[in-house]
């Protein structure tokens, strides 16, 4: 686990757990360009174990289920893990509209942020799978369940930036959710992503294997 508060204890928690996950990959990238093996060596252990983590602690996943609250369960990952605790929320990352269902998506997309060449390793089929429902009502509210209880007003697609973020992860479910997202992010320009991805760097991974 890395601590984006730090390594200080009493109030150690992480929101995005993927920035742990780009730190180590870019240590052994790092490594890897200047010769140094030891550096290599220790960026790839370590980024080997933050990945097992994050499928561990972050994703829900058939095998995990259990040790995740019922409503996580549906949603398909935690917001932000803590010391003592896991939150289904985000605190400070600008997303729209900020009410749920279509919220779902950032906490999806931060999960997510950036796309890069090692994003496979920790994205797949199983939790594709686990967050395909939450970014379809995301995308389309709608759609989700209750949606015919709520203020029409309220139910505002997400921003198209996480929306592409989110469609992305579950893209892996099947070849349905790979077409979706694909489709997705085609119409979107540039402007309407998130930072920390490209239409070339999304679609790729789309359609790239696990």
């Amino acid at each position: 686990m890395s601590w984006a508060t730090g390594i200080v204890g009493g109030a150690r928690q992480a929101e995005s757990s993927t920035e742990a996950i780009n730190c180590y990959h870019g240590l052994a990238a790092l490594g890897e360009a200047l010769g140094d093996d030891v550096m290599t060596q220790v960026g790839q252990l370590t980024l080997a174990t933050e990945i097992r983590s994050v499928r561990h602690y972050w994703h829900v996943r058939d095998y995990n289920r259990h040790i995740f609250p019922e409503y996580i369960k549906t949603y398909g990952t935690i917001g932000q893990f803590a010391e003592d605790a896991i939150f289904y929320y985000t605190l400070n990352w600008p997303c729209w509209p900020y009410e749920f269902p279509m919220r779902h998506a950032c906490l999806v997309g931060i999960q997510v942020i950036p796309i890069i060449s090692v994003s496979n390793l920790y994205m797949d089929q199983e939790w594709g799978r686990a967050v395909q429902n939450v970014c379809n009502w995301a995308v389309n509210p709608w759609s989700a369940p209750g949606a015919g209880d709520i203020d029409p007003s309220i139910l505002q697609p997400v921003q198209k930036g996480w929306g592409a973020f989110c469609l992305a992860a579950a893209s892996k479910a099947d070849a349905a959710a790979q077409t979706t997202a694909a489709d997705y992010v085609r119409q979107l320009t540039t402007n309407e992503l998130v930072g920390g991805t490209g239409l070339a760097s999304t679609l790729l991974f789309i359609y790239g294997s696990t």
